[in-house]
């Protein structure tokens, strides 16, 4: 049997076009590129599609750049406070009509157009307000079909609050956090080097003296029964996870495999939507992990006075050893690992994925020190929450005394 002629490949759909529709769970890929071609597809190019669905997914996962990804954000985006008085009322418009009807994709997308066109709006103004307000960029898939690929009462609520921008997220924008910043470098301190290259990171950092390590704490089960049912998401959802996506990232450009060694939030929110139980521990590892699984921002929780200050976050130059929590023999680091160090050497690995036997938590345990982090698409006011809520759970299930808290940058 011959090749495919030039024509016959025509008909195929291309690269980017698989891995942009792959985002939307809810377009079938035979269906969509049947209805583009025209004609039923043929087994070659049904074959082909699956091929190219394979690989556009290990590149959306792996590679491709932000651009690319049309991954709705959990927070309204920042670039929402420029959009026009024009734009924000469109979009409290087309939230006002998402619920009137079930809507066909073409049906809304001309309804979105004209709606746009009576107020004084152009194509790139009237679906860029879309884009802008899911996505955090102005371009994206089809506007309609995005819309009605996700949960409609999140594209309402997110489109009602884009439209009412103003007022407390205003203030937001203004003062990302309330929670200080820390500039003392005999405390704890960034890598001159790491924060060159990424600009965007941040240490959020708790010092708690006179707590309690205890089992079976009053309280405790009921409230992480309720934290579990308000917080639990689907595997799509952790996937989605701006939060998430920024771990995956730098965990790629340190070179691990997240999908073998998953960071610290998704592999918590990944095992309780697979149906396993929560991991309990003592109230104090307990309560770092309900604020990791909360916040899906990882969590590192040491014994104060086994760390030998300053600590400082930088990449591995040689190859280290740790012994890690839950491990027999020593683990070797490479070069570029990103990991918590104090003057003995690296005591949590990779950000706060794994901690060492040196500086960790036992039943003799009464100060603390709480360590996060945050890059890329987590902001500072996602960091800042993350600290307050485990100063909270701290306080209330653990005792103690807060010390000191802040975000180092």
């Amino acid at each position: 049997m011959g090749t495919p002629t030039s024509s016959y490949m025509k008909s195929l759909p291309r690269f980017l076009g698989v891995a942009k529709y792959l985002q939307m769970p809810k377009v079938d890929l035979v269906g969509k590129f049947t209805q583009d071609k025209g004609s039923p597809l043929t087994d070659f190019e049904k074959a082909e599609l699956k091929l190219r669905a394979d690989y556009a997914k290990l590149w959306l996962e792996n590679y491709a750049p932000e651009d690319f990804k049309y991954l709705p954000s959990e927070e309204i985006p920042q670039e929402v406070f420029d959009l026009s008085e024009k734009q924000k009322k469109l979009l409290g418009k087309v939230a006002d009509i998402l619920g009137q009807k079930e809507w066909e994709a073409e049906e809304l997308q001309n309804a979105i157009y004209q709606m746009g066109k009576e107020m004084g709006l152009g194509a790139k103004e009237t679906f860029g307000a879309i884009y802008i307000s899911l996505l955090g960029k102005d371009h994206g898939p089809k506007a309609a079909w995005l819309v009605l690929d996700l949960d409609r009462d999140f594209v309402a609520n997110r489109f009602k609050q884009a439209s009412e921008v103003g007022g407390e997220l205003a203030e937001k924008k203004e003062k990302p956090s309330d929670i200080p910043v820390i500039k003392d470098s005999s405390l704890a301190s960034i890598d001159p080097g790491l924060f060159k290259r990424y600009p965007s990171l941040k240490m959020g950092i708790v010092l708690v003296r006179g707590v309690k390590v205890e089992v079976g704490v009053k309280g405790l089960d009921g409230f992480r029964q309720g934290i579990l049912e308000n917080h639990r998401l689907s595997i799509e959802e952790v996937n989605r996870s701006s939060v998430i996506q920024s771990y995956r990232k730098i965990f790629r450009e340190m070179g691990i495999d997240w999908h073998s060694r998953r960071p610290t939030g998704e592999a918590l929110l990944r095992r309780i939507a697979q149906g396993k139980e929560f991991p309990a521990v003592n109230n104090v590892i307990d309560v770092g992990n309900l604020a990791v699984f909360k916040n899906h921002l990882s969590c590192g929780v040491f014994d104060l006075k086994k760390v030998d200050f300053p600590i400082v976050l930088k990449a591995v130059s040689g190859q280290e050893t740790v012994k890690l929590i839950g491990s027999n023999e020593e683990t070797i680091l490479k070069d570029g690992e990103i990991c918590y160090f104090d003057q003995k050497g690296p005591f949590a690995i990779d950000l706060c994925y794994r901690d060492i036997v040196r500086t960790s938590v036992d039943p003799k345990t009464t100060d603390l020190l709480l360590l996060t982090e945050g890059v890329f698409e987590i902001s500072e006011l996602q960091v800042g929450q993350m600290l307050k809520d485990l100063m909270d759970l701290i306080q209330r299930f653990c005792g103690g005394k807060i010390e000191k808290f802040g975000i180092v940058r």
